[in-house]
């Protein structure tokens, strides 16, 4: 099972600090986390949001990576989530 940890704030202020330091914060929640995801980690962070996360990699090891991120019409969108999608199959016949 994976884990994710994170952070946002949304008022002026806390996450307008160093993003450097912010990404280091956010790896060192996920790595706390790396028993329940030992295979990969992976941060993002933002002026708003951080997110970090611990990977247990069953299905597409290759292509899996967390957080993951996607621009669609100039904005960006970005997940990092926990879980096993049961109908991962169907959903991605219906998808594409």
């Amino acid at each position: 099972m994976c884990g994710f940890a994170g952070f946002s704030d949304y008022r002026e202020g806390f996450l307008r600090e160093d993003r450097n330091s912010l990404r280091s914060l956010v790896k060192r929640m996920a790595s706390r986390i790396s028993h329940r995801g030992p295979d990969d980690s992976g941060a993002y962070v933002t002026p708003n949001c951080a997110l970090g996360h611990a990977r247990l990699a069953i299905i597409d090891p290759e292509n899996g990576t967390q957080p993951m991120s996607v621009t669609i019409e100039g904005n960006e969108y970005t997940i990092a989530y926990n879980g096993e999608v049961y109908n991962a199959a169907e959903l991605r016949t219906e998808l594409e």
